[in-house]
C-alpha cells in the first residue's frame, strides 16, 4: 500500500479515529470560514475605510477575547460535567449561532454574534483537542494529527470552491457552514466520550512543565512574524479581489500539502527537529516574497507559507502540547498553548488594511527572517517529547524492512 507508511504501527481504532476526526475538522474549520465571514459582513456595512476597518476591529476584538475567555473558562467546567452533554451543547451553539446570521446583519447584532461565536468556539475547542491527545499514543499522534489538519483544510478550501462555483448568498453559505459544524455530532454517536478517573491537576501544573514554556515561547514568535507578514500593504496589483481569494485558497493548499509528510517526520525524527524545519521554511517564503514581482511569484509564497503552517500546526499545535499535557490536565495546558498563540496571530490579521507600515517590503522580510531564527533558539533548549527509544526502534525496524527484503530477494533469485 503506498500509504502504509503513514499508517504502520496504528495502534488507534478505526470507530476511535473517526470520532477525533469528525470532532476536529469540523470545528477549526468552521472557526476559520465564521471568522472570515463575520468580518466581511462587518466591512459591507460601511462604504468608508476607516469607520469599516474601525468596527471590524471592534468586531475582531470581541471575538478574539471572548474565544480566549471561554477556552479557559470550559477548560474548567469540561473536567467537572458530563461530556457527552458538555458537547452536545457546545456543537449546537455553533450551529445556532451560524444560523443567527439570517435574522439580522445589522452592526450591534454582528457584534453580538463576534461574541456569542468566539464563545461557541473556545468553550469545547481545548476538550475537542484534550481528546485527541487521549486518544493517540506518543508514537502515532503526529501521524493522526497531520489527518486531522489535512482534512480541516481540505474541506476549507471544497467550501470555498462550491460556494464561489456556485455564486451562493447569504442565505446558502450559513447553510453551508451551519452544515459543516453539524458534522461533529457524528463524533458523538460514534464515541461515548467517556471521562478518565483521575485526580485534576490546577493550573500551575502547566506552567510549570517542563519544555512547555520554550515550545510556547518559540511558536509564540511563530506566530507574531507571521501576524506582521499579514499587515505588509501589498503592491497594486496584489490588491484586487481575485488575488484576496486565491491567496487564501493558496495558502490552504500549502498545509495540505505538508500536513500529512510533516507529521510522518514527527513521528519518525523527532517533534524539534520538524518544527525547526517549519520555521526555516516559513522564513524563506519571507525571503521570496522579497523579490516576487508578479502574481504567480506571489502565489508560490503563500504555498511555501502554507507548508510551513501545515507542519507547526501538526507538530507544535496538536503533538508537542499533547504529549507533555498531563492526563485528567489536557484541555488547561490546550487552553493556553494552543488558543492564545492563535489568537495573537489572528489579532495581527485583523489589523490588515487599518495599519499598514511604511517599511520597503525587502527590510520587513530581513526583519522577520531574523525573528524566525530568534524563535528557533528556545527549541534548542527544549526537550524532544518523542521518547528517544521510539525513535531508535522506528529506526531499527526501518534496518529490519531493509534486511527482510534482500533476504527474500536473495532467495528468489537462488530459487530462479
Amino acid at each position: 500500500m503506498i500509504w502504509g507508511f503513514l499508517t504502520h504501527g496504528f495502534r488507534i481504532s478505526g470507530k476511535k479515529f473517526l470520532a477525533v476526526l469528525f470532532l476536529y475538522f469540523p470545528s477549526f474549520a468552521w472557526f476559520i470560514l465564521f471568522q472570515q465571514f463575520l468580518m466581511s459582513l462587518i466591512q459591507d456595512l460601511f462604504s468608508e475605510g476607516f469607520i469599516s476597518n474601525f468596527w471590524m476591529n471592534i468586531g475582531g476584538a470581541l471575538f478574539y477575547i471572548s474565544i480566549i475567555c471561554s477556552a479557559i473558562i470550559g477548560s474548567m467546567i469540561s473536567e467537572k460535567l458530563r461530556r457527552r452533554r458538555f458537547l452536545e451543547l457546545w456543537i449546537f451553539l455553533g450551529v445556532f449561532t451560524t444560523l443567527l446570521f439570517m435574522v439580522n446583519q445589522g452592526l450591534l447584532f454582528l457584534l453580538f454574534i463576534s461574541v456569542l461565536g468566539g464563545v461557541s468556539f473556545g468553550l469545547g475547542f481545548p476538550y475537542c483537542l484534550a481528546f485527541f491527545a487521549e486518544s493517540t499514543n506518543v508514537e502515532e499522534r503526529a501521524r493522526v494529527a497531520g489527518a486531522l489538519i489535512f482534512t480541516t483544510f481540505f474541506s476549507i478550501i471544497l467550501c470555498i470552491i462550491v460556494s464561489t462555483g456556485l455564486q451562493c448568498g447569504l442565505i446558502e453559505y450559513v447553510f453551508i457552514c451551519a452544515l459543516l459544524r453539524s458534522i461533529s455530532f457524528f463524533s458523538i454517536l460514534i464515541d461515548p466520550h467517556e471521562r478518565i478517573v483521575c485526580k485534576e491537576r490546577g493550573w500551575m501544573t502547566v506552567f510549570t512543565t517542563r519544555g512547555l514554556g520554550l515550545y510556547y515561547l518559540s511558536w509564540l514568535m511563530f506566530s507574531v512574524a507571521a501576524g506582521i507578514f499579514t499587515i505588509v500593504e501589498l503592491p497594486d496589483y496584489l490588491q484586487t479581489e481575485s488575488i484576496s481569494v486565491l491567496k487564501s485558497v493558496f495558502l490552504y493548499l500549502g498545509v495540505i500539502l505538508s500536513s500529512l509528510f510533516s507529521g510522518f517526520a514527527a513521528d519518525h525524527f523527532g517533534r524539534k527537529r520538524t518544527i525547526m524545519f517549519g520555521s526555516i521554511i516559513l522564513g524563506i517564503s519571507y525571503t521570496v516574497f522579497s523579490i516576487a514581482t508578479d502574481e504567480p511569484s506571489f502565489l508560490l509564497t503563500r504555498i511555501i507559507s502554507g507548508v510551513a503552517w501545515g507542519i507547526i500546526f501538526v507538530a507544535y499545535m496538536l503533538t508537542v502540547v499533547g504529549d507533555l499535557a498531563t492526563t485528567c490536565s489536557k484541555e488547561k495546558f490546550y487552553a493556553i498553548g494552543v488558543v492564545v498563540p492563535i489568537i495573537v496571530f489572528m489579532v495581527f490579521q485583523s489589523f490588515s488594511g487599518t495599519f499598514t507600515p511604511s517599511v520597503p517590503i525587502g527590510a520587513i522580510s530581513a526583519i522577520l527572517s531574523i525573528l524566525l531564527f530568534i524563535s528557533v533558539i528556545p527549541l534548542l533548549y527544549a526537550p524532544e517529547t518523542l521518547p528517544i527509544d521510539k525513535i531508535r526502534q522506528r529506526r531499527f525496524e526501518k534496518h529490519l524492512r531493509k534486511l527482510k527484503k534482500l533476504v527474500k530477494e536473495e532467495r528468489n533469485r537462488s530459487d530462479s
